[in-house]
């Protein structure tokens, strides 16, 4: 929801002056002129159309604040679960992640480990049976 859907909406101070001074003329009207049933008719729809505004004004702040409470409720749901929930999803994520590693690590740099240790052993051995056979071709 964006700021202009959950402010409700200001309507113009004179909107409710225009209600009264139309109200208190037709009062009048019916006090001191004469009794006339369409003026009371009218009186009674300014009523009623007064009460249908006051009505609409408190759902649109009901609604106004029923969404900045909703809102409050999740910001601190986020922050209680961040706060609970954060550290142990750490130690769990490093935990998992520390024997699925070494598990990886192993299989992958094993095989590796073995197959150079065996080609500098066979590079060493060489190296040495020249050595060998060179200083026995010299003496």
């Amino acid at each position: 929801m964006t700021r202009a859907e959950t402010t409700p909406r200001r309507s113009p101070f004179a909107i409710d002056l225009v209600y009264g001074l139309v109200f208190i003329a037709g009062f009048a009207y019916l006090a001191l002129v004469e009794m006339d049933a369409r003026v009371a008719a009218f009186e009674a729809g300014i009523v009623i159309g007064y009460f249908l505004r006051v009505w609409e004004k408190m759902t649109l702040y009901e609604q106004a604040l029923a969404s900045r409470v909703s809102e409050e409720a999740q910001r601190q749901v986020a922050s209680e679960v961040e706060a609970q929930v954060g550290p142990e999803v750490e130690d769990h994520v490093d935990t998992e992640m520390g024997d699925v590693i070494a598990d990886e690590v192993e299989d992958q740099v094993a095989p590796e480990v073995e197959d150079r240790v065996a080609e500098e052993l066979d590079e060493r051995l060489e190296e040495e049976a020249r050595a060998r056979a060179d200083g026995s071709e010299d003496g």
